[in-house]
């Protein structure tokens, strides 16, 4: 019994990360648009490199807040979703 609650777990925390990584980046990018929009627009010389720099600061961020206060099962979440199966 417990090697199964060891692999859900295991299974359960790689589908939260994935899901933390998508949302991370989903949302630096949602972020990024504008600055990437008026840069374009006023013809800024290193638009791309600033725009690389939000982004990766974005999912630095946003990943671990995400997946600590949104995506992560304490126990009694594990051991609802396991009781659901």
């Amino acid at each position: 019994m417990e090697n199964v609650l060891i692999e859900f777990k295991k299974k359960a925390k790689k589908q939260n990360i994935i899901k933390a990584v998508l949302c991370s980046v989903a949302i630096s990018l949602l972020f990024n648009i504008p600055f990437l929009i008026s840069f374009w627009i006023m013809d800024y010389k290193y638009k791309f490199i600033i725009c690389a720099g939000i982004f990766i600061i974005g999912i630095s961020v946003l990943f671990p807040v995400l997946y600590f206060k949104k995506f992560k099962y304490t126990e009694i979440q594990l051991a609802k979703r396991i009781d659901d199966l």
